[in-house]
């Protein structure tokens, strides 16, 4: 596997800095795109990729069929920038077509790794690489709630804010529950102490979004990943540490921002932040506009409360009518239809990551904040395999593609 995991590293390290700045580390600048932490990653990926295609020459690795995911996530995003045309304010049509670009660059990158780096080392280099980048942004965390620095209570590390922390802390979690399913005792031990700190890092984001996105997530990894009783043997440890941790004066944090922001705001006082407003007047705004939408960034003229939906399939249509709902739906549809003609669920951990990010997606954040699902449906097509031919072949096995 060796050096073909750096492709799936680097989209992890993309997953994870979101719209971070250089200045934010280094002290100086601003807000000038050569600072901006995503196109340098791209960048970097984009150099090692072609490097990595020139010397495996025609040799290719079979990723069933990803490519053509790939070109539909492209349609659809070179739609939503062709709805600029008739965008009401050209200048945020133009900012959010910036945006978008790195999401199709990343979704090409994404599909060009897998072929030539292959699908298991890109699966296993984006959950060994996010595994490693989210824990240094918890630890950063855990020092920051410690040490009394929460701002508002809500705990943020990098850009985002505290829902972004929040989507990332969930993901950290599923690469953890991946490491307590090891065979191996060190890599065990690792991820039952992680899994407990990075889930109440969850609740100390106060994101009830990213809550009941790692609730999801969970139930889907536990029902594809085959469940015996050394696994419940390490949920019940995971469990006990995590009672532990919520002992310490780190775990009280946590528990009262949980109940602050999630058992009294949202399901006793039904405070849902403005986003049941939002995600309604995205819907009329799209029957309104059933052909075109509102065009790209048409959204923010509408609410004072927020530039966008917070949904991205109600983003899709309120911006891009249904054209645009049409063409993001159209990959899950065929993803759902492949799964239900015998071709697998794909990679366990990475079904449940992408479940985690779309109930997430569907709460939280915009388009470009909603980059993982896309990336992780492109992963999860890669790894599905017809029933009974895992035996026969391995995810990602090379063949000579000449074209």
């Amino acid at each position: 596997m060796g050096v073909h995991v750096v492709g799936g590293v680097l989209i992890a390290v993309f997953q994870l800095i979101g719209r971070s700045q250089a200045e934010r580390f280094i002290g100086v600048g601003g807000t000038e795109w050569y600072l901006e932490l995503r196109l340098w990653v791209l960048a970097a990926l984009s150099i090692w990729l072609i490097g990595a295609t020139a010397m495996a020459g025609t040799r290719r690795f079979d990723a069933r069929g990803v490519g053509t995911f790939g070109v539909m996530f492209a349609l659809f995003v070179g739609y939503m920038i062709v709805t600029s045309l008739w965008a009401p304010d050209p200048i945020r049509a133009a900012t959010k077509a910036y945006d978008l670009l790195f999401v199709v660059w990343s979704c090409v990158l994404m599909v060009v790794a897998l072929r030539i780096g292959g699908v298991r080392a890109t699966i296993d280099g984006f959950w060994g690489g996010l595994f490693a980048g989210a824990l240094a942004i918890a630890a950063i965390g855990v020092a920051a709630s410690v040490v009394g620095t929460l701002a508002g209570g809500r705990l943020s590390v990098l850009s985002g804010g505290p829902n972004v922390f929040g989507r990332n802390m969930g993901l950290l979690v599923l690469a953890s529950l991946r490491l307590v399913f090891d065979a191996r005792r060190v890599w065990r031990i690792i991820g039952m102490a992680a899994a407990p700190v990075a889930a109440l890092l969850v609740l100390l984001s106060g994101s009830r979004g990213a809550m009941l996105a790692l609730f999801f997530g969970v139930i889907v990894y536990l029902l594809v990943h085959r469940v015996d009783r050394r696994v419940l043997l390490s949920l019940l440890a995971v469990a006990i540490l995590g009672a532990v941790a919520v002992a310490t004066r780190f775990g009280e944090l946590a528990v009262a921002v949980f109940r602050d922001r999630f058992l009294v705001g949202l399901l006793v006082e039904q405070y849902f932040t403005h986003r049941d407003v939002l995600a309604l007047a995205g819907i009329r705004a799209g029957l309104q506009n059933p052909f075109g939408g509102l065009g790209l960034a048409g959204f923010a003229d509408l609410m004072s409360r927020g530039d966008y939906p917070h949904n991205i399939f109600i983003e899709a249509f309120a911006e891009g009518g249904l054209p645009g709902l049409a063409l993001l739906c159209l990959p899950f549809l065929r993803y759902v239809g492949r799964w239900r003609r015998g071709m697998g669920h794909g990679d366990s951990l990475t079904v449940a990551g992408l479940g985690l990010l779309a109930v997430s997606s569907s709460i939280s954040g915009d388009l470009f904040d909603g980059r993982g699902v896309f990336l992780l449906l492109l992963m999860a097509v890669a790894s599905q395999e017809r029933a009974g031919a895992a035996g026969k072949s391995r995810v990602g096995s090379p063949t000579y593609d000449t074209r």
